[in-house]
């Protein structure tokens, strides 16, 4: 059954521990397959990361926790300028995947985006397809060529490109 409902709730230092694991075990697949990664290390960067940005020490940044059904599922950071919203985070835990959960999340800052008039960006991995796949759907286009093994993509909310998304 696809989720339609989910809450937002502003992370507190309570939820870096719940933060830093949807950040491993949503990445962990992936970044494995790197020569020399180190989950511990991955995790010790991932706790300073996340308590910086909820201490407010990155401008302009807001991390969540995203709820559905009472539950924490996921996590997002958004980056948020007069002039773009940007997507710096958005990992749902791997049981909650695949029911449209990241669909409305997104959903729900593009229409953000558009009551401002404002795009949103966001980078995707090169080695993340499903997730390029989702943003591609909705409405997001690549800008400029990759670097650094990932893609910038942006959607602009001015021309109507956040109506009638599936």
């Amino acid at each position: 059954m696809p989720i339609s409902t989910f809450r937002l709730r502003k992370a507190t230092d309570a939820d870096i521990g719940f933060l830093t694991h949807v950040l491993l075990i949503s990445n962990q697949e992936r970044y494995g397959k790197h020569p020399g990664w180190d989950a511990d290390d991955f995790c010790r960067a991932m706790t300073d990361d996340t308590s910086a940005q909820i201490a407010g020490n990155v401008p302009d940044s807001m991390t969540y926790v995203i709820t559905h059904d009472d539950a924490d599922v996921g996590r997002l950071r958004l980056v948020t300028t007069t002039a773009v919203i940007e997507i710096a985070g958005l990992q749902v835990l791997p049981k909650h995947q695949n029911r449209g959960l990241g669909t409305a999340v997104i959903n729900f800052v593009l229409e953000r985006a558009a009551r401002s008039g404002i795009p949103v960006e966001l980078e995707v991995e090169s080695d993340n397809p499903d997730a390029r796949r989702l943003y591609e759907r909705l409405g997001f286009s690549g800008v400029g060529e990759p670097a650094g093994g990932r893609q910038k993509m942006v959607c602009r909310t001015d021309s109507g490109a956040t109506r009638n998304r599936v």
